[in-house]
């Protein structure tokens, strides 16, 4: 069928080819001159009956385009920076898209350390946007995309972030770090083969000098495990390098993060989509199985952000409480004001985070103790006379801290008034007995 519709076509582009290119005479036709050359000009070619339509389109495409950028308004692009709206009440109204708020962190706001490869870098990435509009949390971001364990010619890595700890002064360490690992290590006895006993033994201690480099520095560790790939081979040794890590991690009373079965199916495969932190379905690694979309970089900071408040160091309050002075007080119009009774909510205050160390005192503002009738309070007797809450009577711990005198009079008052409870208990049944006797 196509071969007929194009021997018509060839048909009638000869039937075109073949007209003489010469003018109409006058007086036979009617036309004139100047109308037969434009005929002349408009004749059609095989090309044109072709490909004339999406010419056409594309000319006013062109056309649509420019006169978007005339008037600054693209209709594929209705984000813009302005665009032209159907109002409530059938008006036109032109609405801006909202400016994005940037917030600005605190100068002393605690600091996560990343350290790893390329895989750690794009999870640093992901944290640097979870924490965009958290003040009082900072990420540096100090990874190597083509480093490793094996290759500390590259990167030393406990020494390094040793030196990181000293300079930067973090409140907690993140690691992600092996994906460049599937090599020879090389030795003082020379090159050894990938998983052999002498690269194990070497890889166990290089792990090991990783997390002992914070650790010994009573900081929080938290070792991320590699992810899957698509190449089983590669993924094989990737679950042998997390048990190391695991291991390793666990021993020095670390935090192991598995996030293996976030980028895997039902049946342990490998995939390239899945669904993201708001459980959508997207894409989560590059074309080759092995990097991270923005989407995988942001759910491998899901992982990282659930163990760091798990240690406490992050806190959905913190930014609220920056936000109240030590009265409660709402400093920041933007921010809600501090309702509890309305809105159901109170403020939780972690005495083991970062805000809390080093801050004013819970009760009262900066002159609390100078305040009168302070030495009534509960907070003045424990924190400046050292003296607790007297414990109610009968508690398990009533008789802490007295003196054994006072305790042994205390021991000795319970005891006559129980025995005297048992003498008047036991006089009341001769008695009833006697009266018994005497009846019959």
């Amino acid at each position: 069928m196509f071969r007929i519709i194009f021997a018509v076509l060839i048909g009638f582009a000869l039937v075109f080819a073949s007209v003489p290119s010469v003018p109409v005479l006058h007086g036979l036709t009617g036309i004139h001159e100047a109308n037969a050359q434009q005929w002349k000009k408009k004749r059609k070619t095989l090309f044109d009956l072709l490909f004339k339509r999406r010419q056409q389109k594309s000319t006013n495409k062109k056309k649509r385009k420019k006169k978007n950028r005339l008037f600054n308004f693209d209709p594929l692009n209705p984000g813009g920076s302005s665009r032209s709206t159907v109002t409530s009440n059938g008006g036109q109204g032109s609405t801006e898209s909202a400016p994005k708020v940037v917030v600005v962190k605190r100068e002393d706001a605690p600091k996560v350390l990343v350290v790893g490869d390329f895989i750690a870098g794009g999870m640093a990435s992901g944290l640097v946007k979870l924490y965009a509009e958290n003040p009082d949390i900072v990420v540096v971001n100090k990874s190597k995309a083509n480093s490793g364990i094996v290759r500390d010619d590259v990167v030393d890595w406990p020494t390094r972030t040793k030196e990181l700890i000293e300079e930067l002064n973090p409140v907690a360490v993140i690691i992600l770090v092996g994906m460049n690992d599937r090599q020879q290590m090389r030795t003082s006895k020379g090159r050894v083969s990938k998983l052999s006993d002498a690269w194990t033994a070497g890889y166990n201690k290089r792990v090991e000098g990783i997390a002992t480099a914070v650790t010994s520095q009573n900081l929080p560790l938290v070792w991320v495990g590699l992810p899957p790939v698509r190449s089983n081979a590669m993924s094989s040794d990737y679950l042998v390098f997390n048990e190391i890590f695991r291991t390793k991690t666990e021993a020095v009373s670390g935090s192991f993060v598995d996030v293996w079965d976030g980028f895997t199916n039902a049946e342990g495969k490998f995939v390239s989509a899945g669904p993201d932190i708001k459980g959508q379905i997207v894409r989560l690694r590059g074309s080759k199985g092995i990097n991270m979309t923005r989407a995988g970089k942001a759910k491998l900071a899901f992982y990282a952000d659930k163990a760091l408040r798990r240690l406490g160091i992050v806190q959905d309050v913190y930014q609220f409480i920056s936000s109240l002075d030590v009265n409660g007080v709402n400093t920041q119009t933007s921010k809600p004001e501090y309702d509890p009774v309305g809105t159901g909510k109170t403020v939780v205050i972690p005495l083991g985070g970062a805000v809390s160390d080093g801050g004013i005192a819970l009760e009262g503002e900066a002159n609390f103790y100078d305040s009168a009738g302070v030495d009534k309070s509960v907070s003045y007797s424990l924190v400046e006379q050292g003296v607790g809450v007297a414990p109610t009577s009968g508690r398990i711990d009533a008789q802490w801290g007295k003196p054994t005198e006072e305790a042994e009079k205390d021991k000795k008052a319970g005891s006559d008034k129980k025995a005297g409870e048992k003498t008047s208990s036991l006089t009341i049944l001769p008695k009833v007995t006697q009266v018994g006797v005497t009846a019959n």
